[in-house]
């Protein structure tokens, strides 16, 4: 399992080729962590959007521990 972050005006570009008679999802993407382009082969995708605290987490958080 790999995660790739990235900026939407950059995302990831994902093929559909065949790689030994087997078809692959290819995925090319710029990694912001090592600056250069990389390319995956997969067997498959998963799409996720990110995940942002709401604005109450650190209170509740805060609460649980003075108990």
């Amino acid at each position: 399992m790999r995660f790739i972050r990235y900026e939407p005006q950059d995302p990831p570009q994902v093929e559909s080729v065949q790689e030994g008679g087997k078809p692959v999802l290819r995925i090319t993407a710029n990694d912001p962590i090592l600056g250069r382009t990389v390319v995956i082969d997969a067997d498959a995708l998963a799409l996720a959007a990110a995940v942002v605290p709401s604005a109450g987490t650190r209170e509740v958080a805060a609460c649980s521990r003075s108990r």
